[in-house]
Formats: structure tokens, C-alpha cells, sequence
């Protein structure tokens, strides 16, 4: 339970440290740079051999920008039909 517990702090701080490096800027990444270039940013956040999990990833329109890549991707969503 400590690893658990020691994975989900290490990457509530990597997640914490991401957006207060993009926070600043974060209308213009969202409004002005649009969408496309915001998949960009956060693909270029993701080590490329790590694992990556999108909980309510719908359609996976995310997942389609970053694959393919050589680290495990999973999408997961309560809906069937959206999947």
C-alpha cells in the first residue's frame, strides 16, 4: 500500500508541477493556440515509454493524436457506444 500510495503522490506532484508551469497561459493554449497545439503540449509532457491511462477518453479524439507511441496507452470510458 506505501508504493501505491508513493506512485499516486509522485504523480499528483508531476501533475501539480504541469499545470502551474502552463497555468499562466492557460486561456491562450485552450482559446487561441486551439486545440491541436494543447494536445501538443500536454504529448510532449508524457514520457514517451510510460504507460498512459485517459479516464472518460469518449470517442478517444486524444488518444488519436498521441498514438502511435511505444509506452502502453489505455482509454477508458463508461459508455460502450462511445468506445
Amino acid at each position: 500500500m506505501q508504493v501505491a500510495n508513493e506512485i499516486l503522490t509522485r504523480r499528483r506532484d508531476q501533475a501539480r508541477h504541469f499545470f502551474d508551469s502552463v497555468a499562466k497561459n492557460w486561456k491562450e493554449l485552450r482559446e487561441t493556440q486551439g486545440t491541436e497545439s494543447f494536445f501538443d503540449l500536454i504529448k510532449q509532457r508524457i514520457p514517451e515509454k510510460a504507460s498512459f491511462l485517459e479516464l472518460g477518453c469518449g470517442s478517444g479524439p486524444f488518444l488519436d493524436m498521441i498514438l502511435p507511441r511505444p509506452g502502453l496507452t489505455v482509454g477508458v470510458d463508461y459508455s460502450q457506444a462511445m468506445l
